[in-house]
C-alpha cells in the first residue's frame, strides 16, 4: 500500500525526521482541523454545541476505537489519562480473598504504581523479573499466577525493548486461576493489529498520546461485555450515569455498559484531535501499518548493525514492534545533537529509542543512521 500520500498530512515532516511516535504521534492536518471546528463551535455555539454537535462527536470517536480493536461500542469507554482509568477499575475490587496483582518490571510505571500504592488496603504487588531486560517468558507468569492472584496487569508492547507479549497465553494461564487480565495496550494498539474479541482479553487501556495519533489528554478502556455488570466501580463521575442531565443527587444509578467506567466531562478538544487520528489509522489498516512498520525496523536494525551499534531487541521477529533501542554512552547527549540536526528520537536509560512509523521512509532511516554515526564519533 502506497503510503506517501498521508506523509503529506503531517506538517513536521517538512521541517524534521520524526522517528519518536513511541512519545508521541505526529500531528496531522486533520487533527488540527477538528480541533480548530471545535473551537469555532465553542466560540458560535457555547453550551448549546453539546446539543448540536458534541454529543455525536463522542459517540464517533468511541465508533472509531471499536472499528479498530474489534470491539462492540458498548465496550468502551473514556478517560482522561490511564491512570485515572486503572483507578476506576480497581475501585471495582474490595481484595478480601484475592489480595494478589502479578505485574513485571517491564512495564510503564503507571501500571506498577496503581497496585503498588493499595499495599495499605493489604494489596499484595508482585513483580516478574526479567532475564534479559526485553521479555517476560510465559513460563515466569505460569510460576507467579496462582488461586490467590486478583489481576494481571501488563503491557501488550514494553515501552523499553518493543517486545510484543503473548497476551493471549497470559489471559489462557490467568482464566484457569480465576484472575482478570488488564493490558496495557498504549504502546501497541494502531501500530498492532488487536482483536479484543478473538483474544479474549478482558480489559485493555489505551489513548491517543502514541500510534492513534490523538495526543494526550484523551485515554480508553475496553471491557469485556459479560464481565462489564459484575465490575461496579466505587469510584463514579457523571458522565458514567444513565439520565444524567436529571442532575438527581442522592443516587448513582451506573450504566449498565462500559459507560459506568467514565466519570467527568470529556476533554473535547483532545477527544476532536482523536478523532482525526483514529480516521488516518483506519483508513490505512492496522494490518497496512504493521507491515509498513515491520520493514522501516528491518531497514534500520540492519543499518544499525552493519555501522557496529548493539541493539536491544526481541529474537523473533513475530514479536518486534516499531520500537528500536540502540545502546549508547551517552544516549542524552546525541538524542540533543540530533535534535539540532532537525532529527527527532527519544532515549531511555542507556538506550537511544527510535520508533518509526507508517509515515516515515527508507530516506528517513538512512539519514537518521548516517547521523547517528558521525555524532557518535565525537
Amino acid at each position: 500500500m502506497d503510503l506517501s500520500e498521508y506523509r503529506s498530512q503531517f506538517p513536521i515532516f517538512d521541517k524534521k525526521i520524526y522517528l519518536n511516535s513511541c512519545s508521541l504521534g505526529a500531528l496531522s492536518l486533520r487533527s488540527r482541523r477538528y480541533v480548530e471546528q471545535f473551537l469555532n463551535e465553542w466560540d458560535e455555539s457555547g453550551a448549546s454545541a453539546w446539543y448540536s454537535n458534541w454529543t455525536k462527536e463522542i459517540d464517533s470517536v468511541r465508533k472509531l476505537i471499536a472499528g479498530i480493536i474489534n470491539a462492540d461500542e458498548s465496550e468502551i469507554a473514556f478517560g482522561h489519562s490511564i491512570s485515572s482509568i486503572l483507578s476506576i477499575v480497581a475501585s471495582c475490587f474490595q481484595f478480601d480473598e484475592r489480595k494478589k496483582i502479578v505485574v513485571t518490571e517491564l512495564d510503564f510505571p503507571t501500571s506498577n504504581y496503581q497496585w503498588i500504592s493499595k499495599k495499605p488496603l493489604g494489596v499484595d504487588t508482585r513483580i516478574i523479573r526479567s532475564d534479559d531486560k526485553v521479555n517476560i517468558s510465559i513460563d515466569k507468569y505460569r510460576q507467579a499466577i496462582d488461586d490467590t492472584t486478583a489481576i494481571v496487569s501488563t503491557s501488550h508492547v514494553f515501552f523499553t525493548s518493543g517486545n510484543i507479549q503473548d497476551i493471549a497465553g497470559i489471559n489462557e494461564i490467568a482464566r484457569t486461576k480465576g484472575a482478570l487480565c488488564i493490558f496495557d495496550g498504549y504502546q501497541s494498539v494502531g501500530q498492532i493489529p488487536v482483536n479484543v474479541h478473538e483474544m479474549k482479553i478482558d480489559m485493555m487501556v489505551s489513548g491517543g498520546l502514541k500510534w492513534l495519533l490523538g495526543g494526550p489528554g484523551v485515554t480508553f478502556l475496553y471491557v469485556r461485555k459479560d464481565l462489564i455488570d459484575s465490575l461496579k466501580p466505587t469510584s463514579a463521575g457523571w458522565f458514567g450515569t444513565k439520565n444524567q442531565f436529571e442532575f438527581c443527587p442522592d443516587a448513582v444509578d451506573l450504566h449498565d455498559d462500559a459507560r459506568r467506567f467514565e466519570t467527568g466531562t470529556p476533554a473535547l478538544a483532545s477527544l476532536l484531535a482523536f478523532k482525526g487520528g483514529l480516521e488516518i489509522v483506519s483508513e490505512i489498516g492496522v494490518d497496512n501499518i504493521r507491515a509498513a512498520t515491520l520493514s522501516l525496523i528491518n531497514e534500520l536494525t540492519e543499518q544499525l548493525n552493519r555501522a557496529g551499534f548493539s541493539i536491544r531487541s526481541p529474537e523473533k521477529p513475530e514479536n518486534k514492534a516499531a520500537i528500536v533501542m540502540v545502546r549508547h554512552d551517552n544516549p542524552g547527549k546525541v538524542v540533543k545533537a540530533l535534535r539540532e540536526n532537525n532529527i527527532i528520537v527519544d532515549y531511555r536509560n542507556e538506550y537511544v529509542r527510535i520508533s518509526p512509523y507508517f509515515y516515515n521512509t527508507s530516506e528517513d532511516i538512512e539519514t537518521f543512521v548516517s547521523t547517528f554515526k558521525e555524532l557518535s564519533k565525537n
